[in-house]
């Protein structure tokens, strides 16, 4: 009601003659005056403000009085805390010199000479004839420079393949093949002796070289090269016919080497992030806000090209990904740094993890690698890749999974109510009082809620009244039901309102409203899943949504009362107090148009600039209720005039009033029976100043 009733009592002085300049020539006298200064008619929405006000359909009119106390929010629930990664150094796990290929060769004329055959060879080349028996127990070397594709190498893995091509027209058999490095030809890494290579055939063997060191200069040994001829038998003789010898390397992983390697990803490694959320299972988010910072360090002596990349993260179905590349550092010691920090907001994140079987679990990929060199260059196991990852103001603004069975403490704590603030004494009575608590749930969660205690307090008086509840339909705890989903990204949940109402069938509600309290004691607790995960991961929160909780009073005005009182203080100007001083005499006249079936008084005090009372504008006056008639319906208003003398002293004090405190006390007309008030009933003011005003 504040603000409603004191604006009708006064405004201001409707004429006054402040300009008058008196002129010892001219005579004086003394006018009468009688003035409206206020007029005006109220209704209910004059009294309460509107959207208080529920009428009936019999037009009688309740008073709804929603007072939220308790919002649960995202935030409330969880957040995702900043994670830091412990520094993690990445080895070069893959490092390859992939596969390598040496050839040499023997030509037929090679091989007869070293046998004695010479001096006939240009007798019989590119003739048919027979070709004796080849017997060289000769051991025969020859040098493999491989500088220009690694100069040393310590293998972890690998394998080498030694594959021999008989071009000849004669078997060869017990060539036996040797390698070896050039600085120790003696103890070869690499030999096979192989039996058998008939003519225009080929012939392989491989052997493991793990472990093995090698270096770019090689010795390659044939021993015994041997060939029964071709027994007898006339062949077509051409020496330019090859034995082909090649040396080639598979899958050389070395702990280091000086060589030119091939492009490689030397870097490839999956790092998991769990989010500790204390009891709540994430299996989705959409970011509202946050960044990944990545700090990578490298000593490599080549350039390094990164890509990290997080495959559950996706916007707009793009799969967040960013590259880069870390400068060659100068020395192992001093590596090069690269800082980024990279935006998530509007990101759809999977936390199911890689097997999509977890929650609360992010992953991402780290893949570093690089370009073909041109140069040779030392690489090794000892050059790494040094990252740190953050996740940083990771906000949601949406999540999905199970948000956990927890408790939620409504209090001990106090709500303020306002209803009543300008009530200072008197007895309300009311009937079929509503006091109910209700509950706005917008998360995707069932929940309970149990009332331990709900007590009414009017401090200014002392009383209390704790909610008692009695017989049936009142549930402690009840259930909230869940939210849903619209799939409208502007409005995406359907928020679902639960009650329960307190009525004095199942409770003392109305002696909790009687005492005109300023406030509610409450203490409740919100059991959220109460069944566990019943949506099986299906629950959900949206940033804008959560679960409100209000206490409401729906307080239909079928009241008696005695005595209220309802105080409210007003700015006031009338004039300059130098126009005081004209006034002789005079009256104000209140008329009173009542249709409430009301009776009350009504006060004024004057109020100065400091806030002290300084007069009261005049003796408590009362004004009378309409009668009431069948149906205790009132069909007729009542009139009432009061008359407010005013004199010349008290007009000073008036003038200098900045504040009003208006006091008014309402009483039931009927006694002891309830009245009930209607929409359409009216309440008329009119202050009227009759005064004695000297003219000079």
């Amino acid at each position: 009601m504040k603000n409603k009733l004191y604006i009708l009592f006064f405004l201001a002085l409707g004429i006054i003659w402040s300009s008058c300049k008196r002129d010892p020539n001219q005579p004086r006298w003394n006018t009468n005056i009688l003035s409206p200064l206020v007029s005006s008619t109220l209704t209910l929405n004059n009294l309460v403000a509107d959207s208080l006000i529920h009428v009936n359909g019999d037009s009688t009119v309740s008073l709804v009085y929603k007072n939220p106390f308790y919002t649960y929010n995202l935030d409330s629930l969880f957040t995702i805390p900043d994670t830091t990664l412990p520094p993690t150094a990445y080895g070069l796990s893959s490092l390859s010199l992939g596969n390598q290929s040496i050839n040499y060769n023997i030509s037929l004329g090679q091989l007869l000479i070293a046998a004695g055959y010479g001096p006939i060879l240009g007798l019989i080349n590119h003739t048919m004839d027979t070709i004796p028996a080849v017997s060289n127990n000769t051991v025969t070397s020859y040098h493999i420079d491989a500088d220009t594709i690694f100069q040393s190498m310590v293998l972890i893995s690998g394998n080498m393949t030694i594959t021999i091509t008989n071009g000849f027209p004669i078997p060869m058999d017990s060539v036996a093949f040797s390698l070896a490095d050039s600085t120790n030809p003696t103890h070869p890494f690499f030999s096979h002796m192989f039996p058998l290579i008939p003519p225009f055939s080929t012939v392989s063997y491989t052997q493991s070289i793990a472990g093995d060191t090698i270096n770019g200069q090689m010795i390659a040994t044939l021993d015994s090269v041997k060939s029964p001829g071709s027994s007898g038998m006339q062949v077509l003789i051409d020496t330019s016919e090859l034995l082909k010898v090649n040396i080639s390397t598979s899958n050389l992983v070395p702990l280091y080497a000086t060589a030119k390697f091939p492009a490689q990803d030397l870097i490839r490694q999956t790092t998991l992030i769990p989010f500790n959320l204390k009891g709540v299972q994430l299996t989705e988010v959409i970011a509202q806000s946050g960044q990944v910072v990545v700090d990578a360090f490298n000593n490599l002596p080549d350039t390094l090209f990164y890509t990290y990349v997080i495959p559950p993260a996706r916007k707009n179905n793009v799969i967040f990904k960013e590259a880069g590349y870390i400068l060659p550092a100068p020395d192992t010691l001093h590596p090069t740094h690269v800082h980024n920090t990279y935006d998530l907001s509007g990101y759809t994140i999977d936390l199911k993890g890689i097997n999509e079987n977890s929650y609360n679990t992010l992953y991402f990929n780290i893949i570093g690698s690089i370009d073909s060199s041109k140069t040779i260059q030392t690489l090794g196991k000892n050059d790494r890749l040094s990252l740190q990852t953050s996740f940083t103001g990771l906000v949601p603004y949406y999540a999905r999974g199970y948000l956990g069975q927890d408790t939620i403490e409504f209090g001990p704590s106090s709500v303020p109510v306002t209803l009543f603030n300008h009530i200072t004494s008197g007895v309300l009575n009311l009937n079929d009082v509503q006091l109910s608590l209700s509950v706005d749930n917008g998360i995707g969660a069932d929940a309970k809620v149990k009332i331990n205690n709900i007590q009414a307090v009017n401090t200014k008086t002392g009383v209390t009244k704790t909610l008692t509840p009695h017989g049936a339909g009142y549930q402690n705890p009840f259930t909230i039901a869940r939210a849903t989903e619209t799939g409208n990204f502007t409005n995406p949940v359907n928020v679902v309102n639960s009650s329960l109402t307190m009525t004095h069938s199942n409770s003392n509600d109305t002696a909790l409203v009687n005492i005109l309290p300023d406030k509610f004691n409450y203490d409740l607790k919100l059991y959220l899943d109460p069944n566990g995960n019943s949506s099986n991961y299906h629950d959900f929160i949206y940033q804008s949504s959560g679960i409100k909780a209000s206490l409401n009073l729906e307080i239909p005005l079928n009241f008696m009362s005695n005595q209220l009182t309802l105080v409210d203080t007003s700015a006031f100007s009338i004039g300059s107090a130098t126009q005081a001083g004209n006034i002789s005499s005079g009256n104000f006249f209140l008329d009173v148009t009542n249709g409430f079936p009301l009776s009350g008084t009504v006060q004024m005090y004057l109020l100065n600039s400091s806030g002290a009372i300084v007069d009261s504008l005049f003796s408590t006056t009362s004004f009378d209720a309409p009668p009431i008639g069948v149906g205790g319906i009132v069909r007729e208003t009542k009139f009432t005039r009061l008359v407010i003398p005013i004199s010349e002293s008290k007009m000073q004090n008036v003038f200098k009033t900045t504040k009003t405190i208006i006091k008014v006390s309402f009483t039931t007309a009927n006694g002891n029976q309830n009245v009930k008030i209607y929409s359409d009933y009216k309440f008329g003011l009119k202050l009227i100043g009759d005064f004695t005003y000297k003219v000079q």
